[in-house]
């Protein structure tokens, strides 16, 4: 996973990077098993080796279904897969439930879907649904990276930009959030 938050027996909101090179974008329920949402890119959305900027926006008060959930790789829209279930209006998610959230695996979990990647600027905004162009732009024909130093990541939000070795979960955004261990 790149992303999964829940508090164990209630189930998981979680963001990944599949075998297949997809995006997929998740809520599970535990009490019976089900999917609130599942929200998945067609295969190969990231098939290479470069950087990418992945951008995840979630606004389940959206009235378009299709607008609830929409996931970016440099700017672009994916496109999804026809069997992806949406979000239903006003769907809450298991991220800031209270339960365990990580970067990089399965909240809760060692060593449990454990992300094979390299993530270099986090940002989790709280309470907005931003688009790619808050935080890159077509430069040349290239996706870059702009300054994001402006972005209000609302009160649970957080900006890891992992340049401190003694301290790589450093929250830079203002709110003080502090990942406990990153691997």
């Amino acid at each position: 996973y790149i992303f999964d938050a829940g508090s164990g027996g209630l189930g998981h909101t979680g963001l990944q990077l599949t075998w297949d090179h997809r995006i997929n974008l998740f809520d599970w329920r535990n009490d019976n098993g089900g999917k609130n949402f599942d929200v998945l890119s067609h295969a190969d959305a990231i098939a290479d080796t470069e950087w990418h900027n992945v951008v995840v926006s979630f606004d389940s008060t959206q009235p378009d279904p299709s607008a609830r959930a929409r996931m970016f790789v440099d700017g672009v829209e994916v496109s999804y897969d026809g069997a992806s279930l949406q979000p239903s209006h006003g769907q809450q998610t298991h991220i800031n439930a209270g339960g365990l959230a990580k970067i990089g695996g399965a909240a809760g979990q060692d060593n449990y879907y454990t992300l094979s990647a390299s993530l270099a600027d986090l940002h989790f905004v709280d309470g907005q649904a931003l688009d790619p162009d808050s935080f890159g732009e077509n430069a040349d024909g290239a996706w870059q990276a702009i300054d994001t130093v402006g972005i209000a990541h609302g009160a649970s939000g957080y900006h890891l930009n992992f340049a401190d070795p003694a301290n790589p979960g450093a929250d830079v955004s203002g709110n003080g959030y502090a990942a406990a261990t990153l691997n």
